[in-house]
């Protein structure tokens, strides 16, 4: 999909985009998505009468399962009169997607990004294939994100074979790839994206051409991230000035704010 939320993009403010938002309703564009969530007895009940089959029958038969429960959604939205748009939308969005092993989100930052890769439990070997210098394992999630509400049922039966004594994992991952700013194109940004992706399509073997080399991942955790507020508005200077406070001294060696 070029474009996943053309409404989001097509919002601006001044030079600004203010497009993470639903401006009738104020709901975040990136955490209305429905995610497959049954009950812990029925997820222990699934996993029980699955115990003798196969990883694939198992993918197969839960695959079926997430189908039957979103159809069921789709024909509750289609019978209501005065359907949210985000509804509608995220319906739309989702059903592309419901049949896939492997879900890449392309975000950039409406403000200013780096460059770096999101990932989920037990997939650090295929997150290292994007080529990236930082992946961050999303060990505590918001609700309601793409990426999350597509692997989350994936991820709560893995754990739920795992307390009955038999441990695997599915070929399904999902990845939110964070590239740069999204106001301008950033050719760097750009040139590391594609060069990741098409490192992880070679590497699991959807396309047929030999593997890239790349910069060594650092893994961090979610946990680890600090978030900075200013106390007030106002500019913001990229290098930070020696602390006696004197306008024109030299400033340090590249700060980072």
């Amino acid at each position: 999909m070029p474009v996943c939320n053309p409404v989001g993009v097509n919002q601006r403010s001044h030079h600004y985009s203010p497009g993470r938002f639903n401006p009738y309703d104020g709901e975040n564009w990136n955490r209305i998505f429905w995610t497959y969530e049954p009950s812990p007895e029925a997820l222990v009940e699934f996993a029980k009468s699955c115990e003798s089959y196969s990883l694939a029958d198992i993918q197969q038969r839960y695959r079926q399962q997430i189908r039957e429960a979103f159809e069921q959604l789709g024909e509750e939205l289609h019978t209501q009169a005065g359907v949210p748009y985000t509804e509608r939308y995220r319906y739309q969005l989702q059903s592309l997607c419901l049949d896939a092993d492997y879900v890449i989100d392309l975000h950039t930052s409406s403000d200013q990004g780096g460059d770096f890769l999101f990932y989920f439990q037990r997939r650090e070997s295929s997150a290292a294939m994007f080529l990236l210098e930082t992946a961050v394992l999303l060990d505590e999630q918001d609700g309601g994100a793409f990426d999350e509400a597509f692997i989350k049922p994936w991820l709560a039966l893995e754990e739920c074979f795992g307390e009955m004594g038999r441990s695997l994992q599915f070929d399904i991952e999902a990845w939110t790839l964070e590239l740069g700013t999204g106001m301008q194109l950033q050719p760097n940004s750009v040139q590391n994206g594609v060069r990741g992706i098409k490192n992880y399509l070679m590497q699991q073997g959807i396309v047929a051409e030999a593997g890239m080399s790349g910069a060594t991942t650092q893994f961090a955790s979610r946990k680890q991230l600090k978030r900075y507020y200013a106390p007030m508005g106002g500019m913001i200077q990229r290098q930070l000035p020696w602390q006696s406070g004197a306008i024109g001294t030299t400033p340090l060696p590249n700060p980072q704010l």
